[in-house]
C-alpha cells in the first residue's frame, strides 16, 4: 500500500495536470510562415496559393490562414470570356481563410475578391468554397464589375464545372462605364 501511495505522489508531482474542459482551443500542431502551395492533379497545375501564415491542427485537419491568394490557371479555372474563350487566370484573395483539409471546405472572411485576366472583379464580405463539389457560395452582398457593366446582389453561387453563375436577392445590373 505504501508503494502505491508513493507511486501516486511521484506521478502527481512529475506528470503534468490533465487539461480541463473548456480551456479554449487546443494549441496548433503546425504554424507555417510565408506559405507557398502548388496543387497538381495528374501532372497538371490546378491551383497555386500563398499565405502569410498558416496554422494547422493535425488532430482535426482544420486550418486558419492569413493574407491568402489563390490562383487558378485558365485551363483549370473553367471561367470563360466572350465567345467561350478561356478568360485567363482566376485570382481569389481573402484576409482570412478557415477550413478543413479532410472535408475540402474553406471559408474566406474579411473581404473576399475574385479577379480574372479578362478584367472581371468581384467582391463580397465572405464566401464558402466546397472543394468536393467545386462550388463557391455567399449570402452577403456581392458586387461585380466588368468591362462596361456592374452587377450587385445579395447572395451568389458559382458552379465552376458547369460554368454557371447564379445571383440572388435584389439583383441590380448596369451597363455602360463605371459610376
Amino acid at each position: 500500500m505504501r508503494a502505491l501511495l508513493l507511486a501516486v505522489a511521484i506521478c502527481a508531482t512529475a506528470c503534468p495536470p490533465a487539461p480541463l474542459l473548456n480551456e479554449g482551443p487546443p494549441q496548433p500542431n503546425v504554424t507555417l510562415q510565408g506559405v507557398r502551395l502548388s496543387y497538381f492533379k495528374g501532372g497538371e497545375l490546378m491551383a497555386s496559393a500563398t499565405a502569410r501564415e498558416l496554422v494547422y491542427q493535425n488532430s482535426t485537419s482544420d486550418f486558419v490562414a492569413s493574407d491568402v491568394t489563390v490562383k487558378i490557371p485558365a485551363r483549370a479555372g473553367g471561367m470563360r470570356g466572350p465567345g467561350g474563350a478561356p478568360s485567363g487566370e482566376l485570382t481569389v484573395t481573402a484576409p482570412i481563410a478557415r477550413g478543413a483539409t479532410g472535408t475540402r471546405q474553406v471559408d474566406g472572411e474579411g473581404g473576399v475578391s475574385l479577379t480574372t485576366a479578362s478584367g472581371l472583379l468581384g467582391k463580397t464580405r465572405a464566401a464558402h468554397f466546397d472543394g468536393a463539389a467545386s462550388l463557391a457560395v455567399g449570402q452577403d452582398d456581392v458586387a461585380l464589375e466588368g468591362n462596361g457593366y456592374q452587377l450587385s446582389s445579395r447572395g451568389f453561387t458559382i458552379d465552376f464545372p458547369n460554368e454557371r453563375y447564379t445571383f440572388e436577392n435584389g439583383v441590380k445590373s448596369r451597363f455602360g462605364g463605371p459610376r
